[in-house]
């Protein structure tokens, strides 16, 4: 996958003065260009400046400033592979090994197969979290074969986990209160396809990249004029297969946690209630119906573990049907594709 950065702007001569003692420091000006971000990961640099009260030369710098830092990491379109005809599934891994140089080589051999979408280290019941995109279930057979063939030494017992639905929301925490939860995600699954053609293909691979690429930078990068693209972003939109656009923030102060819930039945009228109650809370910022052992998965970006137990203690409080549950944390997202090649 060709990954497209966002060209640095050149320094101006005046910007407002950021603190040099603390290393992390974020400045009134970071928090109202992360806002905008957060909003609108495709905002565009007039609007931004506008927004955050600056020049578009400032918001420019700023916003560039933010990523080499890492503070905002990936800026990505969220791609429907259910419509390009694919199947979700999330597997959980127990390594026997789990030294540096173990994990390097199962994380590369997963960074090299068809259709995984990530790959992430944890802490914990597990060790490994995998997401892939398969054809059918025959195809996903064959992926753990694959596992288990490469590295019967190093992978232990699994558990995974059939997506159903999976919705993302944006890092709300970085929201300053009375300012709304921006638009969440939604992606069901679906038993219609779509077909795309190769000028699709490399619109969603590069956006899914970066989504802040406009549509002169892709008629350069695609060799198409630009007005065709905008129509093709367009027919994408509209169909579904671009269900969104999202940005991940690391202001160094929160961490990851994934938090798996095994659930007892319930009617779908909890399952509304279960996520409307996920889509306001403030530290979460993915949540996922599943089938297989965690019938239910969020993420939480939380200061530490005492928030994630707060988050726990609530939900279980709020919905008495919780049989299990296992907090587990994200010590390294080893590989992320937003668009797996097939």
């Amino acid at each position: 996958m060709v990954k497209k950065n966002i060209k640095p702007a050149q320094k101006p001569k005046t910007l407002p003065k950021a603190n040099p003692k603390k290393k992390n420091y974020l400045d009134k000006l970071d928090s109202r260009i992360i806002e905008s971000i957060v909003k609108d990961p495709r905002i565009s640099i007039k609007k931004l400046a506008r927004s955050a009260g600056c020049s578009e030369q400032v918001a420019s710098y700023r916003l560039n400033r933010l990523i080499s830092r890492g503070i905002i990491g990936m800026l990505n379109a969220v791609v429907n592979m259910n419509y390009l005809g694919f199947e979700h599934y999330r597997i959980f891994f127990k390594l026997k090994k789990v030294d540096p140089d173990s994990i390097r080589k199962v994380c590369e051999f997963f960074e090299s197969c068809w259709g995984v979408y990530n790959v992430t280290t944890l802490g914990g019941k597990y060790d490994l979290f995998v997401n892939v995109f398969v054809r059918n279930y025959l195809d996903y057979d064959d992926f753990i074969d694959s596992c288990y063939t490469h590295f019967p030494e190093i992978i232990g017992e699994i558990d995974d986990v059939y997506v159903k639905n999976y919705y993302i929301y944006p890092f709300k925490h970085m929201l300053p209160e009375g300012q709304g939860i921006g638009k969440a995600i939604s992606i069901p699954v679906s038993y219609k396809t779509v077909t795309i053609d190769e000028i699709d293909k490399q619109i969603l691979d590069n956006l899914s990249s970066n989504c802040r690429l406009t549509s002169v930078d892709l008629s350069n990068i695609i060799r198409v004029n630009y007005k065709t693209i905008l129509y093709r972003i367009k027919g994408l939109e509209e169909k579904n297969i671009i269900k969104g656009y999202h940005v991940f923030v690391d202001d160094k102060v929160y961490k990851q946690y994934f938090v798996v819930f095994s659930l007892g039945s319930y009617y779908k009228e909890t399952e509304t209630k279960i996520f409307n109650y996920l889509s306001v809370h403030p530290l979460i910022c993915s949540a996922t119906k599943q089938f297989g052992k965690w019938q239910l998965m969020v993420t939480v970006n939380a200061r530490d573990e005492n928030e994630v137990k707060a988050f726990i203690i609530n939900f279980r409080e709020q919905f008495k049907n919780v049989r299990d549950y296992e907090v587990l944390p994200v010590t390294k997202t080893y590989y992320v594709n937003m668009f797996p090649h097939y």
